[in-house]
This record gives structure tokens, sequence and C-alpha cells, in this order.
């Protein structure tokens, strides 16, 4: 009988060959925003910048159950949920790779930050990072470093009526950067209005049936029904 040997993916290779998976902007918000469903959410707020002084970052909140800390490593690990357990009839997710994936595909570094029962971890991918050590380092954030993220007001202040919630945030946006010739803050107010669109029309049902609430920048999304 042969020998099986671990024969584990050389993290920068991996990461970067599933930055090119063909998300557009779009379906990759949709991506993230089927993961809020499947956390049983009632409202999804998308934050774009609003002023090209402040910190150019997207950010992704719900009022999901949450995650604790244990089981926001578990899920910021590629393939954290087996594709063949039972899933609950609106978890939308599959193989535990499209928040990685999809965000990844956008931005150079990716930041979960989650509250459960008023408790708040977060774990940050940084293709940076993974790049210069080539290894599957996630950075735990320290409480300082959470205070500091982008948008974090806004899950702070969602707590104080919900005690859990899930805040994505997209930050360093190289690929956008590359095709808008460095106009990365034009182009994501543009990205904003094809973002409306898009979820209006995919998550039409949801948001007819009172289901779902997504806001952009303080403004509600209206279905489209096709």
């Amino acid at each position: 009988m042969g020998i099986y040997k671990e024969n584990i993916p050389k993290a920068d290779m991996l990461m970067g060959s599933m930055r090119s998976m063909g998300y557009s902007f779009e379906s990759a918000i949709a991506d993230v925003i089927d993961n809020s469903i499947s956390a049983g959410c009632s409202y999804v707020s998308l934050f774009f910048p609003t002023d090209s002084f402040q910190k150019q970052a997207v950010g992704i909140l719900d009022d999901g159950c949450g995650l604790s800390r244990e089981e926001l490593f578990e899920a910021m690990c590629y393939g954290s949920s087996a594709a063949e357990a039972a899933r609950s009839e609106n978890d939308l997710g599959r193989f535990g790779l499209g928040l990685k994936a999809a965000s990844l595909s956008q931005c150079r570094i990716l930041t979960v930050v989650s509250m459960q029962d008023g408790d708040i971890s977060a774990y940050s991918w940084d293709y940076n990072y993974i790049l210069k050590h080539k290894k599957w380092f996630v950075n735990e954030l320290t409480i300082d470093e959470i205070s500091n993220l982008p948008y974090i007001e806004n899950l702070r202040e969602a707590g104080k009526t919900n005690d859990s919630g899930t805040l994505v945030i997209w930050e360093d946006f190289d690929v956008l950067e590359k095709s808008s010739h460095g106009q990365v803050f034009s182009t994501l107010r543009e990205l904003s209005d094809k973002v409306q669109d898009h979820v209006a029309l995919i998550f039409h049902r949801y948001i007819s049936a009172k289901k779902l609430v997504i806001w952009i920048n303080n403004a509600k999304v209206k279905a489209q029904d096709p």
C-alpha cells in the first residue's frame, strides 16, 4: 500500500488564483449578502466612501446572528463548511468559499467583525502579508485595532438594539486602482449605483416580501422585479 502524504496548497499561489475567479464588483457584494441572509438578518447596510479624504473602504453590515470568536476564526478558513452538510433552505452559501473568494477578488484586505451576545471579535486576511510570508496567517485584531476600523461605529450603534451582527470590510482596491488609473474614490461612487441596481434585482423577492431591507449609504433599495 502506498503512503499518504499531506500536500498543503501554497497560500500565496492559491489565494492569488482564487482572486481571479471572475467576480464582478456587484456580484461579489451579492455573495456577501448571501451570507447575511444565511445568518438570518432582517437588513443589510452597504457603506461606500462619501469623501475622497476618508479611508477608501466598503462596508457590508447585517443584523444577523453573528459569530463567536471561535466561530469567526473557523468561518475565515477557506473551505470552512462541508458541501455535503445539511443546510437550511435559506442558506445560500456553498463550500465555505463565497465570502473569502468574492471579497478578495475585489480587494487585498478583507476584515470581518462579528458581534454575538454583545462580544465583538475580528479577523482579517491581508493578501500583502500572505505574499510576503507564503503561509495561511489570518490576523486576529486587538480591541484597539477594531476601534479604528472604518464603519465600526455603525456596528456598535446597531448593537444597542440588537446585540448581534456582522460587518464585512473591504480595503486596498488594487484591481480598481489599476482599471481606473488610480481613481478609486470616483470609481467606487459609480459602482455604488451598479450595486444598487444589481441587488435590487437579485434580491427582489426578499425585498418585496419584506424579509430583507437593503440600504446603500442610508438610501433604501427598492425591489426591481423582472
